[in-house]
């Protein structure tokens, strides 16, 4: 497992995101890309709320699938949580967002700050020209970090920080998938819980 630590400085806000590479073998990536492709994917449409924007994307939830690959996958985030000494979280979502050159992405956050993000970028072939890298934007909409989605790559970030998923450049022979899972404290009850998600529930990535 080898980890790079980005640091963002938001303008008032100055946090971390975290770049994870070695953490599957390539007949892993392989399998866990396979299994996501087959779907079933749903149709969604959600807007900022300030603008005429849509943006679509399509999307499959996998917060109760028990698979032997996708069961390896939790193992191994689990890891990173450890490793990253991130605390006592739960599995608020897991879902996984699929994206063409057609794709309409916008600038969000996912959730309050006490939660995180964790991407996953399962495609198992990705060159640079294909576009799809994810941006964290200040607060002067400056972008000041990228990741590009290497095969098998995690990235981790808290999940206040405003990011922005890149659709492929028409030069790619692959949609681009990622695999997102969204952390709360386990403390959360589930009174207010259904706040937070309508608040928050995009899944832009």
């Amino acid at each position: 497992m080898e980890i790079k630590e980005i640091k963002l400085n938001m303008g008032t806000t100055k946090s971390k995101a975290y770049v994870i590479d070695s953490v599957f073998s390539y007949e892993e990536i392989y399998s866990l890309y396979g299994l996501l492709l087959e779907g079933p994917f749903e149709y969604s449409q959600m807007s900022d709320g300030q603008s005429d924007i849509k943006n679509a994307r399509m999307s499959m939830h996998l917060e109760t699938v028990d698979n032997p690959l996708l069961n390896l996958y939790r193992a191994k985030m689990d890891s990173i949580i450890k490793k990253l000494d991130l605390g006592d979280f739960q599995i608020a979502e897991m879902y996984v967002n699929i994206s063409d050159a057609m794709s309409i992405t916008l600038p969000h956050a996912d959730r309050p700050k006490d939660c995180w993000t964790i991407l996953y970028y399962p495609n198992y072939d990705w060159d640079i020209k294909y576009g799809g890298q994810t941006n964290f934007i200040d607060n002067n909409q400056e972008i000041i970090a990228s990741c590009i989605p290497k095969p098998g790559r995690f990235l981790v970030f808290r999940a206040d920080m405003l990011h922005q998923a890149t659709p492929p450049t028409f030069f790619s022979p692959f949609k681009r998938l990622t695999l997102a899972t969204k952390l709360e404290p386990r403390e959360i009850q589930d009174q207010g819980k259904e706040d937070i998600h309508a608040a928050t529930n995009t899944c832009w990535e």
